[in-house]
């Protein structure tokens, strides 16, 4: 898992056995770097309260947060990598 800006963003982009995975890396809770945290399967733990969230959805899996984090479409082409928020 690395910490990426995309502008004024901050994303954590994460690989997955091969595949690369993008949401938000400020957690909506109480603003914890999850760039810093434990991966468990396709879910990052957040290092300071311990939500989960779905790298795939960048929905919620477990509290205290509840809002999902911003997810994004990864594209890697010739060594470089895309972001894109999904909708």
């Amino acid at each position: 898992m690395k910490k990426v800006a995309l502008g004024a963003e901050q994303i954590l982009l994460a690989n997955i056995e091969g595949k690369f995975y993008a949401i938000g890396d400020v957690c909506t809770y109480a603003g914890g770097p999850l760039h810093q945290g434990k991966l468990f399967g396709n879910e990052v733990e957040c290092p300071w309260h311990k939500s989960h969230f779905d790298l795939t959805s960048g929905q919620v899996k477990r509290g205290p947060a509840w809002r999902p984090e911003p997810a994004y479409e990864v594209q890697v082409e010739g060594g470089e990598i895309r972001l894109r928020q999904k909708h």
